[in-house]
């Protein structure tokens, strides 16, 4: 299996996808997404004590240079996993947003993030540290569900959708549907079979997956991750995806 049709399994990036707006952020020094990036716990700790306001305002200024060049009426779509943990700022640089947030197992969001950072580990570290990755990323993701928790009262009453993944899954073109309502975008025959185009175009799977095995590969303790984010799933009951 070549480089690239790994990447393609584990994470699309058609010129049709839409990506994340963390890089927005980059060139203020700012963002999550270094931790993408590299093994940086030092930045991750500057990041998460800093007030990121000014940061998320110069990332609002991207936005209106890109809409200055590529004037329409449409609504922005906005996705990043720091926004979870960032709701007090995100709400404050954008008042008028819509939050959305999509609830999935946290076994499986571990899963597909271990695996994601997981092979650049492989690639670029002489002796991977893979019990340090673990721990790492096990950390990381409990702490962004903590804080979207202690959070999430943040958001104006009306202005939040919480979509558990097993129901968009089982719906994908209705869960979409439920934000634009949320949102305040009408929704018509022709919106719906835009929708109902696009994945059909888009099966998930499309190209196959590339996910290590949680016990297996990491050595976790699937119980004891378990109970570890019982705190979560107490709260949105999310479908078990990890056996």
């Amino acid at each position: 299996m070549s480089g690239n049709a790994i990447m393609a399994a584990m994470h699309e990036h058609s010129p049709d996808h839409a990506c994340g707006d963390n890089e927005l952020q980059m060139p203020d020094f700012a963002s999550y997404q270094w931790e993408w990036m590299g093994d940086v716990p030092k930045w991750r700790d500057f990041y998460l004590a800093e007030d990121q306001t000014p940061h998320y305002a110069y990332g609002r200024t991207m936005l209106k240079a890109i809409a200055f060049q590529f004037p329409n009426d449409r609504r922005w779509m906005l996705k990043g996993n720091q926004h979870s943990e960032q709701l007090p700022v995100l709400t404050r640089v954008y008042p008028d947003a819509t939050i959305v947030m999509t609830h999935r197992d946290p076994l499986a969001i571990l899963q597909s993030v271990l695996t994601m950072r997981g092979l650049p580990i492989l690639a670029n570290q002489k002796k991977p540290d893979i019990a340090g990755h673990v721990a790492y990323w096990v950390d990381r993701i409990e702490r962004m569900l903590r804080t979207y928790i202690r959070d999430m009262h943040v958001v104006a009453d009306g202005h939040r959708v919480d979509l558990l993944f097993q129901d968009v899954m089982a719906d994908d073109v209705g869960a979409a549907q439920k934000v634009l309502n949320a949102a305040g975008l009408p929704t018509t025959d022709e919106s719906r079979q835009d929708l109902r185009d696009y994945m059909e175009h888009h099966p998930r799977g499309k190209a196959g997956r590339v996910v290590y095995d949680l016990a297996g590969d990491f050595g976790l303790d699937l119980p004891a991750l378990r109970e570890r984010f019982r705190f979560y799933t107490d709260l949105f009951p999310v479908r078990h995806e990890v056996t």
